[in-house]
Formats: C-alpha cells, sequence, structure tokens
C-alpha cells in the first residue's frame, strides 16, 4: 500500500516475501495506475522470477508481461542487448561462467609466463572476481597492488579483460560492472533508464553485493521509488561477495525511507521457530526482530547426538523410513542438509543401502557437463563468431583430426586478417602452417554452421545433432556413461523445444541468454518424489515438511574457517538459522560424536549454536555405538572410562567422559600444557569452572587462541 519513496521492508523468513512483492507490484499497476513496462523488480534466481511473472499474470493478464521482471543478471543482459555497442561490444557477445573463465585466465597465464602452480588459476580468478563485485577495475586493482604477487594478478586481470574484449566476452561480474559504469558515466542512458524505472523492486536485498547496489541506486536516482525487500537474519552468501552493510545501512543510504515489519511466520510450527529467535538473537549485527506464527505449539526441535557420521546418517534413513511407512509423509517431504559437500557421503551411502529414492542437488551442474557444453559451443559460435573458446571446443567435439597447434595457428590467421575466427572458416585452406586434411575439415564445419538454423533454437539443436551423429559421439567418450549422456543430449534438446514452444521469437541467441544464467536450483522440481540432499547455501528459499541438519558440530556448523573471526562467526549463526527454518512440521539436529575427516577419525564437539538453545526447547537423544565408535582413537584416549555417559550442563545434555581426567583444582589448570586433536599443542592462558565442563582459553603453538571445553583437550596425568 506504500506510495512514493524508499521502503524497506523487513521480512522474517516464512514470512511471505515474494508474496509480498508481487502483490506491490499488482497494486501498483491496478490502483495506482502504474503502467507495467515503467516497473522494474530484481529477484535472485530465475525461478523466482518465473514464479513472480506467473503469479502476476493470474492476477492481472497479458498486462503483466511488459514488466520487467528477473535477476540482476538477466536484466543487465537485457540492456546490454541494447546497449551492446554503447558498451563497447558487438551483437551476439557470449556470457563466459566458470570453466570458460578458467580457460582463459591460463591463457593469460601462459602468455604472462606466470606459473600456473603461483597463480593458481581459480584463486586468481576469486581474486579478479572480488574486484569487480566492488567495482574495482584493473588500474585501481594495479593502483592499489603492494606486494610483487599483487602487482603479477594486476597484469593478469588487465590481460584478462583485453583477451575478454576480443572474445567479445563477458563474463558473469561484467554483466552487472559494465552497465553500472555505463549508467554512472553516460548520463543520457542513466536519463533513459532511470526514467524509464518508475518503480524499482528488489527481492533478498541482504545479499546484494556492491555492484549489486549502485545499480539499483542509480536505476532509482530519478524518482527514488526503491523497495527492498529482505531479511538481515538471512545473509549467508559473503563468500560470494554479499554485502549485509547494504541492508543494516538502507536509512543512510535513503535517509527518508519509510521501515516496515514483517515478523509474522506462515511456514513454520512456534517449536521450530523458539529454537531459530534463541540462536539468531546472539548475533550483533542485526535488526532486531522475532518471528512468530499462528501455528502455535508443534513437534519439540530434537537434538541427536550420533556416535559417529555413519550412525548419524543411519538414524536420518531410519527416521525417514518409519515416517513414510506410516504414511505421514512423502520421500520428497524430507531435506537432508549440511554444511560441506563432503558430509554427503556418509548420507548418500546409507541411503542406497537402504534403497531409499533421494537426489543430490549441487553435484555437476546440467549445463556444465561435457556432451552438453559440447553442444552448445556450437550454437555459441553461431551467435559469436568472436568465442574462440567455443571454436576450440567444437572442433574436437566430434574429433576432426585437427590438432591443438593447427586450432592455434588458424587463430593467429584471424586475428592478423582482424576477423573474428568463425567467419574465417571457409577460408582455412589460407591459413599459414594448417594441414591441407585440418584445413579441409575446418572448411566443412564452416558449411555445416552456415547450414544450421538461427531463427529457431529448437530446430538448430535438432539439426546439429543429426548432422554430427552428436549420439554416437557421446557413446564413444565413455561406454560405462554412454546412457547417461545421450539422456543429458535428449534432455537438451527437449528443453530448447520447451523453449522455443514459451516464447515469440525462440531464436539461438535467446536461448543462449536465457540458459546461461541458469542454475541447478533453476531445474530443481520440487514434485519429483525423492529426499533431498543439498547443503544449507543450496535451501536458501526452499522449505519441507521435515528438515534434517547434519553435522551440527564445532569446526563444520559453525565452519573451522569462521572460528576466529566474529562477523565470519555470525554469518554462520545466520547459516544455522536459515537451516532450521526450512522446516514446516519437524526439525532434527545431528551431530557425531567422532567423525571420519582429513584420513582420520576426530573426536566433535558439540555446536555452539545448540548450547545456545534453553535446554527446555530441544528433546536431547544418542544413538549408535559410542564405545566402538572410539576404539580407533589413538593410544592417548585408552585411559578414557569405558563407557560414556551423559551429563547436564551448558543448557541442554551433552556427552562426557568421567571427571577425573580433567584437573579439577583451579588453580591447577592456567600455564598446564595441553593437546587437542586438531589444534595441536598449547597452553592454558584462562579458567572458568572445574572438570570437565571447565571453559578453559587455549594459547596453541600454532597461534590460535580458542576457548574450549577442558574434556576436550588432552592434560598430562
Amino acid at each position: 500500500m506504500h506510495g512514493a519513496g524508499p521502503l524497506l521492508i523487513l521480512a522474517g523468513a516464512g514470512s511471505g516475501k515474494t508474496r509480498v512483492l508481487t502483490r506491490r507490484v499488482a497494486h501498483l499497476i491496478e490502483e495506482l495506475g502504474v503502467p507495467a513496462y515503467r516497473i522494474c523488480a530484481f529477484t535472485f534466481t530465475n525461478k523466482a522470477a518465473g514464479e513472480m511473472g506467473a503469479r502476476l499474470e493470474a492476477l492481472l493478464g497479458p498486462a503483466a508481461r511488459e514488466l520487467w521482471a528477473g535477476t540482476f543478471h538477466s536484466i543487465c543482459v537485457r540492456i546490454l542487448r541494447r546497449e551492446t555497442v554503447a558498451a563497447g561490444y558487438s551483437p551476439g557477445f557470449s556470457i563466459y561462467d566458470e570453466e570458460d573463465q578458467l580457460s582463459v585466465i591460463r591463457r593469460v597465464l601462459r602468455e604472462s609466463a606466470l606459473s600456473e602452480k603461483e597463480f593458481e588459476p581459480k584463486r586468481t580468478l576469486h581474486r579478479i572476481s572480488r574486484a569487480k563485485e566492488r567495482l574495482v577495475g584493473p588500474d585501481a586493482f594495479a593502483e592499489n597492488a603492494v606486494s610483487p604477487h599483487e602487482k603479477s594478478v594486476a597484469v593478469v586481470y588487465e590481460r584478462y579483460q583485453r583477451v575478454l574484449r576480443e572474445l567479445n566476452a563477458f563474463d558473469f561480474d561484467d554483466l552487472i560492472g559494465v552497465v553500472v559504469r555505463l549508467l554512472e558515466t553516460d548520463d543520457a542512458l542513466r536519463r533513459k533508464y532511470a526514467g524509464r524505472f518508475e518503480h524499482v523492486l528488489v527481492d533478498e536485498y541482504q545479499d546484494t553485493n556492491h555492484a549489486q547496489y549502485r545499480l539499483l541506486r542509480v536505476l532509482a536516482s530519478e524518482h527514488r521509488n526503491v523497495c527492498a525487500v529482505g531479511d538481515d537474519d538471512q545473509s549467508i552468501y559473503a563468500f560470494r561477495g554479499a554485502d549485509i552493510s547494504n541492508i543494516l545501512s538502507f536509512e543512510q543510504s535513503f535517509p527518508e525511507a519509510t521501515i516496515l515489519h514483517m515478523e509474522q511466520n506462515y511456514r513454520s510450527t512456534q517449536a521450530i521457530l523458539d529454537v531459530a529467535n534463541a540462536v539468531v538473537k546472539n548475533n550483533v549485527k542485526r535488526k532486531p526482530k522475532t518471528l512468530w506464527t499462528e501455528n502455535a505449539g508443534g513437534s519439540q526441535v530434537e537434538f541427536v547426538l550420533a556416535s559417529d557420521e555413519r550412525a548419524e546418517a543411519d538414524e536420518i534413513v531410519k527416521t525417514v523410513r518409519r515416517e513414510f511407512s506410516e504414511g505421514r509423509r512423502r520421500w520428497r517431504d524430507f531435506a537432508v542438509l549440511y554444511r560441506t559437500n563432503a558430509q554427503s557421503r556418509a548420507i548418500e551411502e546409507a541411503m542406497r543401502n537402504a534403497l531409499l529414492p533421494y537426489r543430490l542437488v549441487g553435484g555437476v551442474y546440467f549445463y556444465q557437463r561435457r556432451e552438453v557444453r559440447d553442444l552448445l559451443s556450437y550454437l555459441r559460435i553461431l551467435v559469436n563468431p568472436a568465442d574462440e573458446e567455443s571454436l576450440r571446443r567444437a572442433v574436437s567435439a566430434p574429433k576432426r583430426g585437427i590438432g591443438d597447434v593447427s586450432v592455434a595457428r588458424f587463430l593467429e590467421f584471424g586475428r592478423a586478417e582482424r576477423v573474428a575466427p568463425t567467419a574465417l572458416l571457409a577460408r582455412a585452406e589460407e591459413a599459414p602452417g594448417v594441414p591441407a586434411a585440418a584445413a579441409r575439415q575446418l572448411v566443412a564445419l564452416g558449411a555445416l554452421l552456415a547450414e544450421t538454423p538461427r531463427d529457431h533454437v529448437a530446430q538448430a539443436m535438432r539439426f546439429l545433432i543429426d548432422r554430427l551423429a552428436f549420439r554416437e559421439y557421446v557413446e564413444s567418450i565413455d561406454p560405462e556413461t554412454a546412457q547417461s549422456r545421450r539422456e543429458n543430449v535428449e534432455e537438451l534438446a527437449a528443453g530448447a523445444q520447451r523453449f522455443a514452444e514459451s516464447v515469440e521469437e525462440p531464436t539461438v541467441e535467446r536461448y543462449l541468454s536465457e540458459i546461461s544464467l541458469y542454475t541447478d536450483l533453476d531445474r530443481w522440481d520440487e514434485t519429483s518424489d525423492a529426499v533431498t540432499l543439498m547443503t544449507v547455501h543450496n535451501a536458501k528459499g526452499l522449505e519441507f515438511p521435515h528438515v534434517f541438519v547434519a553435522g551440527c558440530e564445532e569446526g563444520l556448523l559453525p565452519h573451522a574457517s569462521s572460528l576466529g573471526d566474529p562477523s565470519e562467526l555470525e554469518e554462520e549463526r545466520r547459516l544455522f538459522y536459515v537451516a532450521i527454518t526450512r522446516s514446516r512440521e519437524n526439525a532434527t539436529l545431528l551431530s557425531a560424536a567422532r567423525r571420519f575427516r582429513f584420513g582420520a577419525g576426530e573426536e566433535g564437539e558439540v555446536s555452539r549454536f545448540i548450547r545456545e538453545i534453553p535446554a527446555e526447547l530441544l528433546a536431547w537423544r544418542e544413538t549408535g555405538d559410542f564405545r566402538s565408535s572410539y576404539a580407533t582413537a589413538p593410544a592417548r584416549r585408552e585411559r578414557r572410562a569405558a563407557a560414556p555417559r551423559t551429563v547436564d550442563a551448558g543448557g541442554g545434555r551433552r556427552y562426557v567422559y568421567d571427571a577425573d581426567e580433567v584437573p579439577s583444582d583451579d588453580g591447577g589448570l592456567v600455564g598446564t600444557t595441553v593437546s587437542h586433536p586438531r589444534f595441536g599443542r598449547g597452553v592454558v592462558v584462562e579458567h572458568d569452572g572445574q572438570g570437565p565442563n571447565a571453559r578453559v582459553v587455549v594459547q596453541f603453538h600454532a597461534g590460535y587462541r580458542k576457548k574450549l571445553v577442558a574434556r576436550y583437550l588432552d592434560w598430562p596425568q
């Protein structure tokens, strides 16, 4: 109902963020008379954009189609297609994904005589990407470089950008960064788009980075009608460049802003929300809010301490099977969430052994699969003749007897002629140093591309599959994977057909723009009847009747990399909050007393987030064979009591050993040399309490200073 001016809606988990954004757009159009084409709505996934479009069309009819709704990247692509020349590019530009980017980085390192060992491509690309998210260009990066290594990275950055321009290609960061620079430096373009969009709306505002914030600011510069919906308690993507300060300082960016709170949750039971609130309130950098619901009561959240990761996985399987057998749940009603992908191994094994259907989200992304990329490379060079990376791939898929040296010489020929390489295929026989047989194959490739339809992607896909004998090609890659590869090719062709049926102009160029921005979650089918396994990061925005959160241990959740940084630790707490609020009816938190990691068994400590939950909110129990789970422990553990026991401590039931293992004399703790299986040897510098539950601060020789529970340390006898 808000009219003009900036608006921040602080919408808690399950409070209906997407719905309120959709309803606001409908209100602007129906009640306030704002034309749909004058509204720009940013979402964080293509799936969310599609759902918003479908909801709006159901509410408003065909008029909703004029709305600009999509991800930051897709809307920027839409602008760049219109302003290609102003951006200094040619029509039909390519959008490079990580594999393409790494290929360019490796090429630049070779040409710069820099070692991939010293300048690891992924790490180097990550540093460049972080700079782009902050809108730091190559020149500014070079000016701020201090060390010799940073100066070399600056050289790589500058050359990487130059190569992208030569290939008429953008990477994902450039899609936003180039648009921001265009609008901030060209006042006519700024007025064109900022004047057009009378209202700018953004979902999941807490996950925007600096470049996205600048884009919103410039698009709202004429009318100041920016509506941001988000929840600072769900900001979990700092590793991707998300800046939580965007939402925390909204009032500083837009002083005239109206702030509204949405704290009613329509998803979870009060029992689940009580646990979530109890944990997240411990964060300092947050806007105070407390979720509540009319879904009173609900099953108590359960905490299960398992003897090891196998017992943890078996507990999940046992619970899933029991609830399914009782007719209370379908397979798709369950989700197992974890902090790291490596945790899925034991869970997958238990699922397979129990013959339970499951789907793993976050494996090899569909459009990253070899046979899919191979076929798409032909489409990419159709619309962007300068795309050398795609040409290299197409030449060898299937193999034509054209070696890498011949390809390199042909590309050099194109650069010398100042002509895009694909456009020169018909003249390949003129290329110096290219053998006659290889040149004939290149000419034939050019003829094939000339015959390929460009105005109908489904027809183009079918043409290429048939003319290239692509099904036979994928069978030759590896007989053991031939069937799945054929299925992937068929799915790609079917997807192209669905796309062609859904749009008025199903061109190859438009199709490539669409799929280049897809993620695996956009392909996730929530109607598929199987247990879902995914990381907490991938679960953002989803919900399930019963959620298991595995690995609630120090070093996993919170992750070990966060333990020395308060801001990172707060993000881990938000991650825990996101995990538990994915659940509608039942939530099970699990921890392993011992877990096999880094090639050896390690004793675990229950996550501090579990300890932050009042004991009365959790149903605690243990599962597994604790005696056998410690049978392989180092000899120094053998003096521990034969049978473990549990005691009430620290806000809940926790697993401990006999008290006589830890000195009970407080005066004897400080200065004592102790050891820890992960952090090594150190000296106690502070203490609080007695016996196994004493809290001690240890200065480890490796440089760490950690606050730990005494029973998790080895003490001198």
